[in-house]
């Protein structure tokens, strides 16, 4: 038997077979960001920048969808990431909160005052969405304008909010989430679309030719 054991392996292919497999422990030497439980969702600040100007701001959706399932999974908590990602408004104090005790419960330290960066996005929100709605019967280029830029102004909480979230999660910069996808740059071309139909629609407007649409 122990004969046998011995021609069958070294037959050709069967070291193949039994070539080591690399050590875990070694693995996580090599790549230790990528063995770390996920605290919060990670994403470069200027991958987020991006991304959220690129498309008007709808890129939101997704990034709270992000950070809400990693809380979910990592928590076991019964909750609902898409729910909390659409009425966001309703749920960034708790998604702040939760990024600050992260902070507190790995030892970091930052001074981003969660609390009023929520506050500030609720009310970036509200305004921008209310300018919207009413520059839509105005020919104003600088009433139409406004609403999209005090919009597009909810990206400075949310950055806050992202420097804390990968900064509890041991990666600053980013890093681990830096690189544009296939699906990111959808997005972004889509966004780009929506862009310049909106500044034709803006300038129309101005123009006298049609009625301003937001």
């Amino acid at each position: 038997m122990a004969t046998r054991s011995k021609i069958v392996a070294s037959l050709p292919g069967k070291s193949l077979c039994r070539r080591p497999k690399t050590p875990p422990l070694l693995a996580q030497l090599k790549h230790p960001l990528a063995f770390r439980p996920r605290q919060f969702h990670v994403v470069s600040i200027r991958k987020l920048l991006l991304l959220f100007f690129a498309t008007l701001g709808a890129y939101q959706v997704v990034w709270f969808y992000q950070h809400w399932k990693v809380i979910r999974d990592r928590s076991s908590t019964s909750m609902t990431p898409l729910g909390r990602a659409i009425f966001s408004i309703f749920f960034v104090h708790s998604l702040n909160s939760e990024i600050d005790l992260g902070l507190r419960r790995n030892s970091k330290s930052l001074l981003w005052m969660p609390g009023a960066m929520a506050t500030l996005f609720i009310v970036l929100t509200i305004v921008g969405t209310f300018l919207t709605r009413v520059s839509s019967q105005s020919s104003s280029i600088a009433l139409n304008s406004s609403g999209i830029i005090i919009s597009l102004c909810c990206a400075y909480p949310l950055v806050q909010a992202q420097k804390a979230a990968n900064l509890a999660s041991d990666d600053v910069a980013g890093n681990r989430n830096s690189e544009f996808t296939a699906l990111n740059w959808l997005w972004m071309s889509v966004g780009a679309l929506f862009w310049v139909l909106l500044l034709f629609g803006l300038y129309l407007g101005q123009s006298g030719k049609i009625p301003a649409v937001a």
